[in-house]
């Protein structure tokens, strides 16, 4: 605990925590910054829901090759890829 005490006499309590060493990169601004985005997109509902872990591990195996084909597709010059 801090305290301090103003010109005005008033009594400031500060309360501090004790982070592990090992979690405070959670508490990084740049952290935290990318937490406060994800709790606004689940917030505004663009986030999904699965049944188990097997399902959601075959939907971001999807999107990984949905996302890799874009990546490719952009890559080769059009009117250049074999009918």
């Amino acid at each position: 605990m801090e305290f301090t005490v103003t010109e005005s006499g008033e009594v400031v309590l500060r309360g501090m925590t004790s982070v592990p060493a090992d979690h405070a990169w959670f508490w990084a601004e740049q952290w935290q910054e990318g937490e406060r985005k994800a709790a606004a997109q689940i917030a505004a509902g663009h986030a999904e829901v699965y049944a188990d872990a097997e399902s959601m591990f075959a939907d971001l195996d999807r999107s990984c090759r949905c996302d890799a084909d874009i990546r490719h597709d952009s890559a080769v010059p059009p009117g250049s890829r074999a009918s």
